[in-house]
């Protein structure tokens, strides 16, 4: 995917269009991660998100905040854990929710206690 295959058409001189939803930039920086880019500089996520750097910023900066993306100390930005966990709560999330509680005792992550009530569901229907 090239740095500009992110960036929405109709853009005005490297600026969102007039009246973008916020959530929709929110996105299209997160989106901006793939495995071949697990972190960005501030100046690679506003290329790929295409958004103006001040604008890119100001949403990482509330991103940062909430916890779906974090700062490395190289300055760098990668997705954050609150992120990963959100998405362990999808219908599919399964084997993302076993990676994230991690091994058990006995070896099977289907087995550690949980406070998830969503888990707990799907344990028992399987």
């Amino acid at each position: 995917m090239s740095d500009q295959a992110l960036a929405p058409m109709g853009t005005r001189w490297g600026r969102p269009p007039s009246g973008e939803p916020l959530l929709d930039r929110a996105f299209r920086i997160l989106m901006a991660f793939n495995p071949e880019h697990w972190s960005l500089s501030l100046t690679a996520l506003s290329l790929r998100a295409g958004l103006p750097k001040a604008s890119a910023l100001r949403i990482i900066r509330k991103l940062v905040e909430w916890g779906a993306l974090e700062r490395a100390s190289t300055g760098d930005y990668a997705i954050g854990l609150r992120l990963v966990e959100v998405a362990a709560l999808a219908p599919g999330g399964q084997a993302l929710r076993a990676v994230v509680s991690g091994p058990t005792a006995s070896g099977d992550p289907d087995s550690a206690p949980t406070d998830d009530p969503y888990l707990a569901a799907t344990r028992a229907e399987a």
